[in-house]
């Protein structure tokens, strides 16, 4: 009798763990080690990828399905349904939306600073490009003491009053006498807004944090104003390059920094460049691209009208930034259609656009041109560097050439505070010198054109040199 039981406790013991095996075998995605198809494996870590799809549940989806294994020419989280029936806390959980709206409490990521075997880090040069601008119209997210109010950060709160103690301490404001750090008085045209700020500041973290080991500059304090902070003459990106140093440097360092006027592509008569380029009289902005273009076929079928679809859709994702900066804006009927599948269209559309546009003949030989004075510029930095540490403030039309210059494509509109670094490494005991493109953080090296054939994580910085127009005055006249 009591034998009988024993037997019948133990078969169900048995069936209960066979039911949990199979439970975690078919419930739970397996997981399997894969390595990077460079030679640095990504991050310096194993790269993981699902062997069948993982699922999650948000308010408001129908079902999510996340595919991680994403090429380089998509790189965004793509979802295969998603409901119109969600919220805006839904949209904003979003990782496409929260790569776009870079919320403070939003960590940034990258493989900056990552070492390459056999190297040390000799120096860097950082481009990146305005955060979130504001608008006259806009009527919330405007008060920078109201938006750092919602965030417990040091470097947020007392930016204002470092700014004041600059101000009284700078005699000389280089080329942007006209032009405030932050704004005086709630939201106007073109200027940052108080998230856009707060991107670059948290941006300016990031690139400390990553490189404050190895670099001289990041670590001295100097006692003159330091000549490695540029920006162009624009007063959104003025503001981002003031917020970026408040970031990257100590209160002390940031009361010597003084920002550096520069052309839109780091043209210089000094450089023995013509900068009033005849053939690039309608290549200065996306507008004046997409005029002298023929409509564009997308994917689907239809045509682009340019450039007024291109422009009606960064009109939109103008107005999602205001989502980003108060989720409860939308909260009356005066609003954009703030739903998920309404704002991956417009991305999509987007998108499309400016990979259509970017990946013309046309385009890429006037990107090689515009780039030119910009690579005759910064080529020198990285050979003989006069600071390990070098920044830049560009517009976003800068940022998208210079990615189809070096023979990236640009598969997606560039999020707000974008960034290349541009990092070279010197070998241990040697003089080979070796660099790599970061954009965004992901390296990109082996899609530069220079250094395909190569295919590596880095390529040999004398291939730069590769990158340069040696019949620039002649091809500006044609």
């Amino acid at each position: 009798m009591i034998g009988g039981i024993n037997r019948r406790c133990l078969m169900l013991i048995l069936l209960m763990f066979i039911a949990g095996l199979f439970y975690a075998t078919v419930g739970l995605p397996n997981f399997e080690p894969v390595r990077s198809k460079t030679d640095e494996d990504f991050q310096k870590k194993r790269i993981l990828k699902y062997s069948r799809p993982a699922q999650r549940h948000l308010s408001g989806y129908s079902e999510v399905v996340i595919d991680l294994e994403q090429e380089t020419d998509a790189p965004y989280v793509k979802f295969a349904s998603v409901s119109d029936t969600n919220t805006t806390r839904d949209l904003l959980q979003h990782p496409r939306i929260q790569t776009w709206c870079q919320r403070p409490n939003n960590n940034l990521s990258g493989t900056e600073g990552v070492p390459i075997d056999g190297f040390k880090l000799s120096s860097v040069v950082v481009l990146s490009t305005p955060g979130h601008t504001a608008s006259s119209s806009d009527t919330v997210g405007c008060d920078w003491q109201e938006f750092i109010a919602g965030y417990k950060d040091q470097k947020l709160s007392n930016y204002k009053e470092v700014l004041s103690i600059h101000k009284n301490i700078m005699i000389n404001k280089g080329g942007f006498k006209v032009y405030e750090p932050i704004s005086t008085s709630g939201c106007k045209d073109r200027e940052l807004s108080p998230l856009g700020i707060a991107q670059n500041i948290k941006l300016g973290e990031f690139i400390r944090k990553a490189y404050i080991h190895d670099l001289k500059t990041l670590k001295t304090l100097y006692r003159e104003s330091v000549s490695f902070a540029n920006s162009v003459q624009d007063v959104a990106s003025y503001q981002s390059s003031m917020a970026f140093f408040h970031g990257l440097l100590c209160e002390k360092q940031f009361m010597t920094v003084n920002i550096h006027k520069v052309h839109d592509n780091l043209c210089s008569r000094a450089l023995g460049l013509n900068c009033k380029c005849q053939t690039l009289s309608q290549h200065s902005d996306f507008t004046t691209t997409f005029n002298e273009k023929e409509p564009l076929k997308q994917n689907i079928g239809r045509e682009v009208e340019s450039p007024v679809d291109f422009q009606k859709y960064r009109k939109y994702l103008q107005d999602l930034s205001r989502i980003c900066i108060d989720e409860e804006i939308c909260a009356g009927s005066n609003c954009i259609d703030s739903t998920i599948n309404a704002a991956l269209h417009i991305f999509k559309m987007a998108d499309h656009a400016l990979l259509n546009i970017t990946k013309s003949p046309s385009f890429i030989a006037k990107a090689r041109l515009y780039s030119h004075p910009l690579f005759i510029t910064i080529i020198p930095t990285l050979f003989e560097p006069k600071h390990d540490f070098t920044h830049y403030s560009i517009k976003e039309f800068t940022f998208a050439n210079l990615l189809v210059a070096l023979g990236i494509p640009v598969h997606s509109v560039p999020s707000p505070a974008s960034r290349i670094s541009i990092e070279v490494h010197k070998k241990k005991g040697g003089r080979k010198r070796v660099f790599r493109i970061l954009v965004n953080g992901r390296d990109l090296t082996p899609y530069v054109k220079v250094c395909s054939e190569e295919f590596s994580s880095f390529c040999n910085l004398q291939t730069l040199q590769n990158l340069k127009i040696y019949n620039y005055g002649l091809a500006c006249e044609k």
